[in-house]
């Protein structure tokens, strides 16, 4: 690639706790780093890390789109013939956020775009896991008052009942000023969804993504009952969404490593977007906030799967968690890679 010194690398991590994923249960986290070098010796970093059981692509397919972006004559994000995989469009996107920091504040892009903002996003915190590792992380976070008041609970794993009694117990230790956003990861079925929002109402929640197993009743559940429902797997999986089911939503869940930007549907700017990170590497996620923050800056993003890494890439952790951060710390902090944990294979 003319004026850059093109690499890839490929990592693998530890992960906290078990990530059970359709068909698979991972205990660490593989992906792709590529890196570009120019002349002075500047470096931008972007990372490809399809998560098993969800990306179309897998690792070995990403490595070999990348040894294809190396040997390219110029560089660019759009693939002479067809398209670059998600994971290999997203690593496109962060290397050139990457690079584009180390020499302007918020990059061009994202500074023309919101010149007055702070360089600030909000994160919201994710509670996941076992009831009693839910309250715990829920109790601490009401304990906390600054910061983003927003958290994804995560109820796929629970009937409609549980799920309600769950979202129950986390609102008493959050306390008031905080909003729910809940992740059904398409658990239920029609009744089951309509019983889980009957009891589940009274409480501040901004939405319940993917409540249904049949998508294409969306639009009827919310008809009937009044849930607003969010689209994450629907947009990825269902092709083209119809107009009724994509206008009736109340929010929207971008997972860049999944999903190309291209492939986004329009919509009205009225729904909230939320970008939303795939267990990757803090490479990735520095790249995640830079894209939330081109989206909306105002808008939490869903970043909190970071936690989940027992390890990192990066010579110095993230300055990431649930809250306020700032996407130039993090951009400056992601280009500082820890060589030792790399396997270079390109």
């Amino acid at each position: 690639m003319k004026g850059f010194d093109c690499a890839v690398f490929r990592y693998r991590l530890p992960l906290r706790a078990p990530l059970r994923l359709p068909g698979v249960t991972l205990h660490t986290r593989e992906g792709l780093l590529l890196r570009m070098t120019d002349r002075r010796g500047v470096s931008g970093w972007g990372e490809a890390a399809p998560l098993p059981g969800f990306s179309v692509e897998n690792i070995e397919t990403a490595a070999a789109e990348l040894e294809e972006v190396c040997h390219s004559e110029e560089y660019t994000r759009e693939r002479k013939d067809g398209q670059w995989s998600p994971s290999v469009a997203f690593a496109l996107f962060g290397v050139t956020w990457n690079y584009t920091c180390a020499y302007h504040p918020l990059g061009n892009t994202a500074g023309s775009m919101h010149p007055d903002h702070d360089p600030v996003i909000q994160v919201q915190a994710l509670l996941a896991g076992n009831d009693d590792t839910i309250a715990a992380k829920a109790q601490a976070m009401g304990q906390s008052p600054e910061g983003c008041r927003t958290a994804k609970l995560k109820v796929g794993d629970a009937g409609p009942d549980a799920a309600a009694g769950r979202v129950a117990t986390v609102m008493k230790h959050l306390g008031p000023g905080w909003n729910l956003r809940i992740d059904a990861n398409r658990a239920w079925g029609f009744d089951e969804a309509e019983a889980f929002w009957n009891q589940a109402r009274e409480w501040p929640i901004e939405y319940v993504e993917e409540p249904l197993a049949d998508w294409t009743r969306l639009s009827e559940l919310h008809t009937k009952c009044g849930i607003p429902y969010a689209l994450d797997e629907t947009l990825r999986e269902a092709g083209p969404v119809g107009r009724d089911i994509l206008e009736g939503a109340s929010g929207l869940v971008h997972k860049p490593t999944m999903m190309r930007l291209e492939d986004m549907p329009e919509i009205d700017e009225e729904i909230p977007l939320c970008v939303s990170a795939s267990f990757e590497s803090g490479v990735g996620m520095a790249a995640a906030a830079g894209l939330a923050f081109v989206f909306d800056p105002d808008q939490p993003a869903g970043l909190d799967t970071y936690s989940w890494l027992a390890e990192d890439v990066l010579e110095e952790r993230l300055p990431l968690a649930p809250g306020l951060v700032n996407i130039e710390d993090l951009a400056d902090a992601a280009r500082r890679v820890d060589m030792s944990k790399l396997e270079r294979i390109v």
